[in-house]
């Protein structure tokens, strides 16, 4: 099998300054999709929401299709909307393929349900567009992922490796359609003060 990791995060990530919570999350995803027999990659970075010919041709020729974007006031960013329409608009007009859409949100709040609605917008629009979705996972504490890298995971979310796991299953189509959730492992309060002396020592350092 064949993935195309997408990246909906408008951050470009030319250095670890700039690394987003959704790089990270496709980061960790490489593992578990291994498991699942998914051994080719590529990987797209949706940053103006145009959808150019060569990521049509790349994107048709995967089995799988792998979302990762960001929670902006609960719903999809508008430049990862555009996009979407494009799909759906040429899959409409070269027939429907036989292709998998699973996505992974991350968001400010502290509690990974947050991410439901959008999830819910993606198996909408998977339908629309006659796509199959089969997997949506929402991560709470979106900064810490972007800020510790893709093994903030494993560090303060104890829970996020099955849920990984579980979702990579489902997303490659070796298990039932599935919404996971997942907030991490430590108290909110803990979390918010970490927040704050990482982003002090940004600061200091401008």
């Amino acid at each position: 099998m064949k993935a195309a990791l997408i990246n909906g995060s408008p951050r470009i990530g030319i250095d670890y300054m700039d690394v987003s919570a959704s790089q990270t999350l496709l980061t960790m995803s490489k593992r578990y999709l291994r498991k699942n027999h998914v051994h080719d990659y590529e990987e797209i970075h949706i940053k103006t929401g145009e959808l150019t010919e060569k990521t049509l041709e790349t994107l048709m020729g995967c089995d799988v299709w792998l979302l990762a974007f960001p929670i902006y006031c609960g719903g999809i960013p508008a430049h990862l909307l555009r996009f979407l329409k494009a799909i759906e608009e040429a899959v409409h007009k070269s027939g429907s393929p036989e292709i998998l859409v699973a996505a992974m949100t991350s968001g400010n709040l502290y509690e990974g349900e947050n991410s439901s609605a959008a999830l819910s917008m993606i198996a909408n629009w998977a339908k629309a567009a006659e796509l199959r979705f089969t997997a949506g996972l929402g991560v709470g504490g979106g900064p810490v992922l972007a800020l510790h890298g893709p093994y903030a995971g494993f560090r303060h979310w104890r829970s996020l490796g099955r849920a990984m796991s579980q979702f990579a299953e489902s997303a490659t189509g070796n298990g039932p359609p599935n919404m996971i959730f997942c907030s991490p492992n430590m108290r909110r309060r803990t979390m918010l003060i970490r927040l704050s002396r990482i982003f002090r020592r940004k600061w200091r350092a401008l």
